[in-house]
């Protein structure tokens, strides 16, 4: 019980008018890491999250390529096998990512999440356009003049480009979380 009121005065607390926004953000993590310690669940480490998320992505970026690329090929049994299977992976690392309290980040750790943000958002941006100018040249080459967009292409480009960001941003930051081979020994 008083630990749940520690929290509750800390709300109330952070509802004062004459706080600052420096000083409300400073408070809010203070909750954080309160709420953090008062988890009963098994703690995860900020890589165990990345490595996570980064599967995520990847099996988002796989399922989005195929359904974009082979909808044809496989037919509807195949993609929907495909489907399927890729859900139930999801599913499983929603469960695992649940199952376990994430670690409260420090300073090291969100610079690096903003240097992979960064790194990430320009990859997709770079992804957007190599579809749309693939579009145009394979449009061109057929003598097509306008372009059809359907809901189910929409949905498939969006979880792509999501796929591609949550792959790029953790794998930039697994890579630059890493300990130098020189540090190691």
């Amino acid at each position: 019980m008083k630990q749940d009121k520690t929290i509750k005065e800390l709300y109330e607390e952070r509802k004062k008018p004459d706080m600052t926004r420096a000083e409300r953000q400073e408070l809010m993590e203070t909750i954080y890491i309160e709420r953090y310690r008062q988890d009963p669940r098994k703690p995860i480490t900020q890589k165990g999250q990345a490595l996570l998320n980064l599967v995520f992505g990847a099996v988002m970026t796989l399922e989005s390529v195929l359904e974009l690329t082979c909808a044809r090929l496989l037919g509807s049994n195949g993609l929907g096998i495909l489907s399927m299977v890729s859900l139930a992976v999801i599913l499983l690392m929603i469960f695992f990512e649940h199952k376990r309290k994430k670690e409260p980040a420090d300073e090291m750790t969100k610079s690096f999440m903003l240097k992979a943000a960064s790194l990430a958002a320009v990859c997709e941006l770079t992804v957007m356009f190599v579809m749309m100018l693939a579009v145009i040249i394979v449009n061109n080459a057929r003598g097509i003049n306008n372009i059809v967009v359907n809901c189910d292409r929409l949905f498939n480009s969006a979880c792509l480009l999501l796929g591609v960001y949550m792959t790029v941003r953790y794998g930039a930051y697994l890579r630059l979380d890493r300990t130098p081979a020189c540090e190691e020994e």
